[in-house]
Order: C-alpha cells, then sequence, then structure tokens
C-alpha cells in the first residue's frame, strides 16, 4: 500500500467482530475474492471454529464447528493456553473454492479425554453467496 493511503482518512478499522470468550486466531485470516467480485474473509480458531465473513462489513456469512476442540489439559503443554483446534494457517484452491487446513480434535468426535488425533477436513465455499 502507498504510505499516502495508510495515513489518509480513507484508511481504518472497518469492523470488529467478537465470539466467544477463549477463542483465539493463531491462523492468519485469509482474504478470498470469489469468481462474482465479493471479497471474503476466512477465519479459522483455536476452538475449531470456521468463519466466512464480508470483507467489507464484517457481517457473518457462514460459521461451522468442525468438531470439538483437543484440550490443553490433556497433554500438559503450556505453548497453547485452552484449546488447540486449528492453529496453522488454511490454504485456499481458487480453482474448486475449496479451503484445506489441519483440525485436531478426538478420534470419533468426543470433546475430551483419549489419545490426541488428527484429522483433515476441507470446507468448500461453493454457495455460500
Amino acid at each position: 500500500m502507498h504510505p499516502a493511503t495508510v495515513g489518509s482518512s480513507i484508511f481504518g478499522q472497518l469492523w470488529k467482530n467478537q465470539y466467544n470468550k477463549l477463542e483465539v486466531w493463531y491462523a492468519k485470516p485469509l482474504v478470498f475474492t470469489r469468481a462474482k467480485g465479493k471479497q471474503l474473509v476466512f477465519t479459522a480458531s483455536n476452538m475449531n471454529y470456521i468463519r466466512t465473513l464480508d470483507a467489507v462489513t464484517g457481517a457473518l456469512i457462514v460459521e461451522r464447528l468442525v468438531q470439538p476442540p483437543f484440550l490443553q489439559s490433556d497433554i500438559g503443554c503450556g505453548d497453547l493456553p485452552n484449546f488447540i483446534g486449528i492453529v496453522g494457517t488454511p490454504v485456499i484452491d481458487p480453482t474448486t473454492d475449496t479451503a484445506y487446513f489441519f483440525s485436531k480434535g478426538y478420534k470419533g468426535g468426543a470433546s475430551s479425554g483419549g489419545m490426541p488425533n488428527g484429522k483433515i477436513v476441507h470446507f468448500g465455499f461453493v454457495g455460500w453467496c
């Protein structure tokens, strides 16, 4: 961006959303422009929520809990507090409108206990707007 744009009155925070109290976003949000020209923001959180928002207004377009997140207390690792769900930045395939990411949870969709188990899932944009 040009420094004159960043320093002008047209540049600034457009919107701010709040979700769950202990929800954290280690994964970077992705801005995606659909073929129809609408800009979307795709987010993925430590609580395994994925959301698609309108990039201009911040309005929620769709939200999904992929699976209950892995509890940090089950492994005792202090690097990430509370929940270890989606912590890596997703990748979007623009030819298929599909987002790929790693979601940490429990075998069989349990919400606690057991052994650590990874699950790879994908979630498409097709038909959302």
